[in-house]
C-alpha cells in the first residue's frame, strides 16, 4: 500500500512508484498511470482526502492526466460505492474526476474470483 506513512508492494511498477511516493509525499500522475499499465495488473483502490475509496477493477476505466484521474463508475447515486464495473459489465453509467492532490493513498486489492 502507498501512503504518505509508509510503504509495501509487490511487483517492481509498483516498488518504483512506492520509492518515488514515499519521498516525494505525493501520487504523481506518472506514478498512477504506472499502477494502470502494470502487466499483469492488479486491482487498485485509491484513497481520497475525504475518506472515500475508489475501487479501479481494469486499467482501461481509469484515465489519468495532468492534475486528475477520472474514473468511470459501475453505480451512480449519493450512496453509490465508487467502484468500476465488474469484469461482466463493460460499461460505466457515470463518472468520478478525482484531483491527484486529493489522492492519499493507493493500495493493491485482491478480488475474489
Amino acid at each position: 500500500m502507498w501512503s504518505p506513512f509508509g510503504v509495501d508492494g509487490g511487483n517492481a511498477a509498483w516498488q518504483r512508484a512506492l520509492r518515488r511516493a514515499a519521498t516525494i509525499h505525493a501520487m504523481r500522475r506518472e506514478d498512477i498511470r504506472s499502477l494502470l499499465r502494470a502487466v499483469p495488473f492488479v486491482p487498485i483502490r485509491v484513497g481520497l482526502s475525504d475518506g472515500r475509496c475508489i475501487l479501479i477493477r481494469h486499467p482501461d476505466q481509469a484515465i489519468v492526466t495532468e492534475r486528475l484521474l477520472m474514473v468511470g463508475l459501475a453505480q451512480v447515486g449519493m450512496s453509490a460505492p465508487l467502484a468500476t464495473p465488474d469484469s461482466g459489465d463493460v460499461f460505466a453509467r457515470g463518472g468520478f474526476w478525482a484531483d491527484l492532490l486529493h489522492i492519499v493513498s493507493v493500495e493493491p486489492v485482491a478480488e475474489a474470483a
